[in-house]
């Protein structure tokens, strides 16, 4: 394709983005098995860790996790759709990690495995959770966020 470093890894769809339009330079969407390899693909290549979120899409629920770098402009997000809420920690990778994935346990209730401290980060203790999780219908299809991916039906086997 155009040779991006992420795109040695398994993708399930790439992009070259218009960093005008977007804020990124590339996207890559990947299987939830794929994440602690991207996060390490990443660091290798001098890219520092911006945020982690999720968000809900009829496919399932996608992690997004924005990368750029100090020296050069180059901003890029990888994205994995997983259909049961849970993906890898990179905590271990880029500890700035914690406290997002936290976040997203708390609001989302979203789990990453191996994470190290995986406990409410905002929300007290007896707070009803998750509270930011959406009804079926509530949930838009995945191209309707991001027209170039092409989100297969079982992400997980891909």
């Amino acid at each position: 394709m155009n040779g991006h470093f992420l795109e040695t890894l398994p993708c399930l769809c790439s992009s070259v983005q218009d960093p005008g339009r977007t804020g990124l330079t590339f996207a890559v969407l990947i299987a939830p098995g794929q994440v602690r390899s991207a996060a390490q693909l990443c660091r290798a290549a001098g890219y520092h860790l911006e945020d982690v979120t999720v968000c809900e899409v009829q496919e399932g629920t996608l992690a997004i996790y924005h990368f750029d770098r100090f020296g050069r402009p180059g901003r890029i997000s990888c994205m994995a759709l997983s259909t049961d809420n849970a993906f890898d920690s990179i905590a271990d990778i880029f500890p700035g990690a914690d406290w997002h994935e936290r976040e997203c346990f708390d609001f989302f209730g979203t789990t990453f495995a191996g994470h190290p401290n995986l406990i409410p980060l905002l929300l007290p203790p007896d707070a009803q959770t998750p509270p930011l999780r959406k009804q079926d219908g509530g949930k838009v299809p995945l191209t309707t966020i991001f027209p170039w991916a092409q989100a297969p039906a079982t992400p997980e086997e891909a």
